[in-house]
């Protein structure tokens, strides 16, 4: 009974944590209403994803995906992806990383883990302030997204962003499946440190473009601004002209 308590706090907490980061990250709010629905998903995968061992976010990203889609400003598929699939690999890059480095330091095996639901939830609960950490660290601002979502060269550089994201999901739950059949006690780990790695490149590449981008965007304004002083001091000096020329006709 307590067990089973702790499992559906988990799922409850877990849907919070992604909800949370998903409206962070695409600075929209999702109607409360249409919440529970989610939530019922959220519950159906997992209790698909115990039943075949592969975690709680088996159904995740089509929730998701239907947020950005039907309340979300984003029409490109690149778009849609990346909003489908990066809360949830933050979830699990920010809980895997727990579990896999910070817990065996203190001598704590995934098989205690597996017994009691309270060190998940306990993750559950450091992943909003790490997300944040991680946030400021990193210097996202996600305004910028929607400014550049139709720009030709960031479409190809979120485009290899989400096969990160995507890529990561899949190896992440092809371990998860595979360890049930073979020892692959540290595969979860190099896995785990290869979706850091990729991660942290792959938004370093969005906020180098984006920089860029404005930056660019600056000059640009700053020289037509200049341009239209020039001209503006020409007409001056033009007007200028003509009437002296018409004073010096006239006197």
């Amino acid at each position: 009974m307590i067990l089973n308590l702790q499992i559906a706090l988990e799922f409850l907490l877990h849907f919070i944590v992604i909800q949370w980061i998903y409206e962070k990250t695409s600075l929209v709010r999702i109607p409360r209403m249409i919440l529970p629905i989610a939530f019922l998903v959220e519950c159906i995968g997992g209790i698909l994803g115990m039943s075949y061992n592969v975690g709680l976010s088996f159904m995740t990203p089509f929730y998701l995906l239907f947020y950005a889609y039907f309340y979300g400003k984003e029409r490109t598929t690149n778009m849609l992806a990346f909003y489908a699939f990066y809360p949830l690999v933050l979830y699990l890059l920010i809980f895997n990383g727990y579990a896999y480095f910070l817990m065996p330091g203190f001598g704590i095996t995934s098989d205690f883990l597996n017994k009691s639901y309270l060190y998940f939830i306990f993750f559950d609960l450091l992943i909003i302030p790490t997300f944040v950490a991680l946030s400021k660290l990193l210097n996202i601002d996600f305004k910028y997204l929607r400014v550049l979502e139709r720009d030709r060269k960031f479409g190809r550089i979120m485009f290899f962003t989400n096969f990160v994201l995507i890529a990561y999901v899949i190896m992440n739950y092809s371990v998860v499946v595979a360890s049930r059949f073979f020892d692959l006690y540290y595969a979860g780990h190099i896995i785990t440190l290869i979706g850091y790695i990729a991660i942290l490149y792959a938004v370093y590449s969005v906020n180098r473009y984006a920089d860029e981008y404005f930056e660019n965007e600056r000059r640009k304004e700053n020289r037509r601004h200049l341009d239209d002083l020039e001209k503006y001091s020409e007409q001056v000096e033009s007007l200028y002209e003509t009437l002296r020329s018409f004073r010096h006709d006239y006197t």
